[in-house]
């Protein structure tokens, strides 16, 4: 057993997904392929990076009781809404629910990732520079 002992920080980082580091060329290159902002509002992008575990459920995300897309495993979507306070609410085939707040402010973009995992689905938000590459990743 000792003789693996050393292994073990290297097959847990393994086993996580994680999103790409990308250059600031990609960053940029990634940006562009963003559907504009609507000038009267902001903009909510949210991206669901690959992963085995929950892989197959594709998840339904509602802002304020409304129906605002679904996210299939490794992808994204964007949409413009009017600035205002949103609670996010969705589940996942398979009955997992999950929820999260957000302000959304006349024209600025703001990012969340949709992560499922063995312990549960969760909305988090990102800041500009960690979300694109997990943007990155679900645009291959």
């Amino acid at each position: 057993m000792k003789k693996y002992l050393p292994l073990l920080p290297i097959l847990a980082l393994a086993a996580c997904g994680g999103m790409s580091q990308i250059t600031p060329d990609m960053e940029i290159a990634t940006e562009n392929r963003l559907p504009d902002i609507d000038p009267r509002g902001g903009q909510l992008c949210i991206f669901r990076a690959s992963n085995f575990i929950g892989g197959g459920a594709s998840c339904e995300i509602n802002a304020n009781n409304e129906y605002i897309g679904r996210l299939p495993n490794s992808s994204f979507f964007c949409i413009n809404l009017m600035p205002d306070e949103y609670t996010l609410t969705g589940r996942c085939f398979g009955g997992a629910r999950f929820g999260a707040e957000t302000i959304i402010r006349q024209g600025q973009r703001r990012f969340m990732e949709l992560q499922v995992a063995s312990t549960g689905v969760q909305l988090i938000s990102h800041t500009r520079e960690t979300a694109l590459g997990g943007l990155y990743d679900a645009m291959k």
